[in-house]
């Protein structure tokens, strides 16, 4: 939810430009009074939320009565939707609505809460295109303005592929297709996470309300002794992205967040990328709400697409569309990118080869070669199944994706390794957020 001020100035940045947007401090530390203006909201389930922001930053929330005239978040029961201003917006009170659908869900309270804390989402930061690229075709066009491109301030934080300010890469569909492609296919499966908010979601907290400088004369610091992307906390301790280690998080050790989910498959010049499916069972389309008002018949629970000739979008397949289908490239590229919120049906197997490419004008031999791969599930015991959450990022980390029950595994033949290709392909660094121009760290903010 937007002021007219902020509708006619920016739409959509990650962390508001504008200080009077901010919380004002109390004590030394910015305050976010609230009060339950009816009986219908959880407010243990709300104040889990508060907690964790709290603990997660130099922010402090304050319960005051419906009667308090300073500023506040005026919590209240909306029928539909979930909505917030962006940021501090009134002086006497401001609007702050949860539905019984994402009160159930305790992501979606910390997502609400980022807005008026004053984040705007991750995927319309003012360098969101070095990173993702929007699908205007798939975009409901009563929506398409949710999309854009913006100036900002986003505090040197590198771009976070699990933001939980992130919507999902289907977000306001208009065809079931994918509205949030990332450029590197291998973070498509990340976006739109609720499971917890990332360590670049709570740095860039921390950094837009200055809580190290608030906390340096508490810590008998004078100077912030965190790097590559720490931050200080209110025990006076640097807290440190997976991959860093250290007291002051000064130790590289590997990518934040790693992850490897989507297959880029990369034939030899000239020939071409043929999936033959010989098994393929997943579950089938259902009715799904993308809006309070549009309902679409899609791929929602359950889904491979494969993209052939665009990098960025592709078709979706589910069901048994595929069992016995064969599935070409254009290039010498294909893209397959499976993702199941349930652990319930057997799952698919794909035989791939490269195949000459008629249109290629160049000499090359008959060769191709193959490669299988399958996933498997198991049923639940009784009942419909229901979508959730699985962890399926690598060991050693703490972030919980969702739909990644279960993923597809491809090897090859080892006499292929200099041939110029692979089948799985990984850029030198692959996370949640990505550095411009390389994939270190940055050394500091």
């Amino acid at each position: 939810m937007l002021t007219p001020e902020q509708q006619a100035i920016l739409h959509g940045r990650k962390a508001s430009s504008n200080l009077t947007a901010y919380w004002s401090d109390d004590g030394g530390f910015p305050l976010i009074p609230f009060a339950f203006y009816d009986a219908y909201v959880n407010r243990y389930k709300v104040w889990m939320a508060i907690l964790e922001w709290e603990q997660a930053t130099c922010i402090d929330f304050v319960e005051v009565s419906t009667g308090y005239s300073g500023p506040h978040l005026k919590i209240q029961r909306h029928a539909d939707d979930c909505r917030s201003f962006i940021g501090m917006v009134s002086t006497t009170g401001q609007d702050f609505y949860i539905s019984e659908d994402c009160e159930g869900q305790h992501g979606e309270l910390l997502h609400l809460l980022g807005y008026a804390i004053g984040f705007w989402p991750e995927e319309t930061r003012s360098d969101r295109n070095h990173y993702v690229q929007i699908n205007n075709d798939n975009v409901l066009a009563t929506v398409v303005d949710n999309f854009p491109l913006n100036s900002d301030n986003n505090y040197s934080v590198p771009f976070d592929y699990c933001s939980i300010m992130f919507h999902h890469e289907r977000a306001f569909t208009n065809n079931g297709g994918i509205t949030i492609a990332t450029l590197d296919p291998l973070y498509q499966g990340v976006l739109g996470q609720r499971s917890q908010m990332s360590h670049m979601d709570k740095l860039l907290a921390n950094t837009m309300y200055q809580c190290a400088d608030k906390l340096l004369s508490k810590c008998s610091l004078g100077s912030d002794p965190c790097s590559n992307s720490g931050y200080l906390d209110k025990s006076c301790s640097c807290i440190c992205p997976d991959g860093t280690s250290g007291t002051y998080c000064d130790t590289v050790t590997s990518a934040y967040g790693e992850i490897k989910f989507t297959k880029v498959i990369k034939a030899p010049e000239c020939y071409l990328v043929r999936a033959s499916f010989t098994s393929f069972s997943i579950y089938q389309k259902t009715n799904h709400y993308v809006t309070d008002s549009t309902l679409l018949n899609i791929c929602w629970y359950d889904g491979l697409e494969i993209r052939t000739d665009d990098m960025y979008d592709g078709s979706w397949y589910c069901g048994t569309e595929l069992n016995g289908q064969n599935v070409t490239s254009t290039s010498n590229e294909m893209i397959l990118y499976f993702k199941s919120k349930l652990n319930y049906m057997p799952g698919w197997t794909a035989n791939i080869a490269f195949i000459e490419d008629p249109a290629c004008i160049t000499s090359t031999s008959s060769t191709s070669t193959s490669t299988a791969t399958s996933t498997s599930t198991t049923t639940p015991s009784s009942g419909v199944p229901s979508p959730r959450l699985s962890a399926a990022i690598a060991s050693g980390t703490e972030y919980r994706l969702p739909s990644l029950l279960f993923l597809a595994t491809f090897s090859s033949d080892g006499s292929l390794a200099s041939s110029g290709f692979s089948l799985s392909f990984q850029l030198s660094s692959t996370g949640c957020h990505k550095v411009r121009g390389g994939g270190k760290l940055p050394s500091s903010l």
